[in-house]
């Protein structure tokens, strides 16, 4: 296993592998398999080049790759845009192929997000939302050093049924 910054290249690959989360774990993200199965794939690459990794110094996607060159895990770092919020960042769309979980993928891949966030400048904390009943998450997340400082209720709603999120942050030092 290998782990990059995807490019615009690695666009097909990465919405390939986001829709298979969003249908194997809908609970877990914000955005739904239906609302983004029948997008263009011209406009996700655009939006993958726009909204995703740009610019690359602030915004990034990291890919696990395995010895078939094939994505099989992934993780978003977006930084704040405005000046009062440039010194914060979330880490979002943390996702590893279900029958790779539990081999050191997720962690490997925090990790490297973590060291690369180090490197931006006057980038102070991190943040992001779990759903609280994903306790393998949460605990990847806290020994890693995030901690958690809140709590969204109904963060989440998946038809009728409601997901709260506990609210975790890492403070780069």
């Amino acid at each position: 296993m290998f782990i990059k910054v995807l490019t615009d290249v690695n666009a097909t690959q990465f919405w390939d592998l986001r829709l298979k989360g969003l249908r194997e774990n809908p609970e877990a993200f914000g955005a739904s398999y239906e609302e983004e199965l029948n997008i263009p794939i011209n406009k996700l690459i655009l939006r993958f080049k726009t909204d995703f990794i740009g610019p690359l110094d602030d915004n990034f996607i990291l890919g696990a790759f395995d010895d078939n060159n094939d994505l099989v895990g992934m993780v978003g770092l977006r930084r704040g845009r405005r000046a009062k919020m440039k010194h914060k960042a979330a880490l979002w769309g943390t996702y590893v192929a279900s029958n790779l979980r539990q081999t050191g993928i997720g962690r490997a891949l925090i990790v490297e997000l973590l060291n690369k966030a180090k490197s931006i400048h006057g980038l102070e904390q991190i943040s992001l939302g779990v759903v609280c009943s994903n306790i393998q998450a949460k605990g990847l997340y806290a020994s890693l050093g995030f901690q958690i400082y809140g709590l969204e209720k109904h963060a989440l709603k998946l038809g009728q049924t409601y997901f709260d999120e506990d609210l975790m942050v890492y403070f780069i030092k």
